[in-house]
């Protein structure tokens, strides 16, 4: 943890020597959110008929270079409760995922972004046991910038993940392939 944060640190000063331009879109800064996230799988998978929605928690952070491409990497942890226990006998199925992901931002107004994203997950999860998955999928934020260094967050992202479980043959696809599309909404701060 102490190293993160002496990333961040580190990252938001360099940025400060090499933001130049318009004040409003640097050209290189450091952006980092956290918030709430609630993910909805759907589908033939036990994920869809065996639990409620997943919510839980998410931070990201991420390089904006030359005002508009951005590299994210962020970490999520959900968890959903298990609504019928005759395949999983356990209360609830917590996910954490660690996600990269690529996005281009457009500026509409001056204070709003909007950034579409391609990004790939790497998923570890827990139920009766832990198991593990990667998922890739589409995304889109939109950032409300409502004074210099802060913002407001709402994205959403489509995607499929992929798990290495194993299960009878009949019923595998249902425990290893699963589509989900996930909202979240959160704070930032825009470091440079």
């Amino acid at each position: 943890m102490k190293n993160i944060v002496f990333l961040f640190i580190l990252l938001n000063f360099s940025f400060k020597f090499l933001a130049k331009g318009n004040d409003t879109i640097p050209l290189f800064s450091h952006n980092t959110s956290f918030g709430y996230t609630n993910q909805k799988f759907f589908g033939d998978n036990i994920y869809n008929h065996y639990h409620d929605n997943f919510k839980g928690i998410y931070i990201k952070t991420g390089i904006l270079i030359f005002r508009y491409f951005s590299i994210d990497i962020s970490a999520e942890r959900y968890s959903g409760k298990i609504t019928n226990k005759t395949i999983i006998n356990e209360d609830k199925t917590t996910f954490v995922d660690k996600t990269f992901s690529a996005s281009y931002a457009f500026y509409p107004m001056e204070v709003i972004s909007v950034s579409p994203s391609l990004f790939y997950k790497s998923v570890r999860g827990k139920n009766q046991g832990k198991f593990y998955g990667s998922g890739f999928g589409i995304g889109a934020d939109i950032k409300y910038h409502f004074v210099k260094h802060l913002y407001i967050n709402i994205g959403a992202n489509l995607g499929k993940m992929h798990f290495d479980i194993k299960a009878p043959s009949d019923i595998e696809d249902q425990f290893v392939n699963a589509y989900f599309v996930n909202f979240n909404a959160g704070l930032g701060l825009r470091l440079y």
